[in-house]
């Protein structure tokens, strides 16, 4: 399998935010991301803007994002991301909630090819004081597996939002 390092970046000294982002906010045709743990409305946002170009958007998270998040809390750059989006046009059915133990992934496929992934959540400590890193893969290959295991956990270990 043939795997291109595209770039890497370390936080807290480097701006892991602003590397997921561009990269977000570079999709063209499909965005599928699987998380652990999203809070952080500039990514939501980053998804949203994706989203509202027509590109594809599937995002399944962790229990966990849909829980308010009470310590560490940035009073303006996090939210409860399921009912941000969804009160910012995100269509039924473009989210959904992992149904078993824990969904520790980091992982953003976008366009095909790119595979995004780091031991970085998207939530305040994380992002801007945690040793973390995250990087930027190329392959078809990668991106198949991934999308692989994605579309598996989809199907088999969600459950739908509630009206």
């Amino acid at each position: 399998m043939l795997v291109e390092i595209e770039g890497v970046v370390f936080g807290p000294d480097q701006d892991i935010e602003k590397f997921i982002i561009d990269h977000i906010d570079g999709a063209k045709k499909e965005i599928y991301l699987m998380v652990f743990w999203l809070t952080w409305k500039p990514i939501a946002d980053a998804l949203l803007r994706a989203y509202h170009r027509n590109v594809e958007l599937r995002v399944l998270l962790d229990r966990r994002s849909f829980e308010e998040k009470l310590v560490d809390r940035h009073l303006t750059k996090e939210v409860n991301v399921p009912e941000y989006m969804a009160n910012s046009g995100l269509q039924k059915g473009c989210l959904k909630k992992y149904d078993g133990e824990l969904l520790h992934h980091k992982i953003i496929l976008i366009d095909g090819n790119k595979v995004l992934t780091g031991t970085c959540n998207f939530f305040n400590a994380s992002l801007a004081r945690h040793e973390e890193h995250y990087m930027l893969l190329e392959s078809f290959d990668l991106y198949d597996v991934f999308k692989s295991r994605f579309e598996f956990l989809w199907k088999n270990r969600t459950v739908d939002l509630e009206d």
